[in-house]
């Protein structure tokens, strides 16, 4: 069945999301909208510069991140049918990428694992906790303390 992340009725979403959905999708119209205006009132080239090429370095940044935690050499990759909730959770890797872009991105990288384990932890714990599940998850914990750039690389 196709899925659609703009269809409320997607297959994507349960009827509780219906109307969330909606709210988005009434969302990103008003967004077209008012890009679409103000390029009208200004020009296409201040909307790129000004809107535009910071969503791609923004955009570039979170899907380089997002890589990078969920693709390693280290972690296993399993099939369809030996695949479960916690073997997918535990698919992912904490990355140091030093004190500024850690406080930036509230610990988010050298926590991934807990955060994929306990979502709802608040950022301003996520490392204590973090410490108290490493000696649990033992062999299931990983962790690179490589560079983003030698991480890119070999991923």
């Amino acid at each position: 069945e196709h899925t659609d992340h703009y269809n409320p009725k997607s297959p994507l979403f349960n009827e509780r999301q219906f109307w969330p959905v909606v709210i988005s999708d009434v969302g990103v119209a008003f967004t077209f909208i008012g890009l679409a205006y103000w390029t009208y009132q200004t020009s296409f080239t201040n909307v790129l510069c000004i809107y535009g090429v910071p969503l791609l370095i923004v955009n570039f940044w979170l899907l380089l991140y997002t890589y990078l935690h969920h693709t390693d050499p280290a972690i296993p990759h399993y099939s369809d049918d030996s695949w479960n909730w916690l073997q997918g959770a535990l698919t992912t890797i904490d990355r140091d990428y030093g004190i500024f872009w850690n406080t930036l991105h509230h610990d988010i990288g050298n926590t991934h694992v807990l955060h994929h384990l306990f979502s709802h932890i608040p950022h301003y714990h996520a490392k204590e906790a973090s410490e108290a599940i490493k000696p649990i998850l033992g062999e299931y914990y990983y962790h690179n303390p490589k560079s983003i750039i030698s991480c890119l690389w070999e991923a």
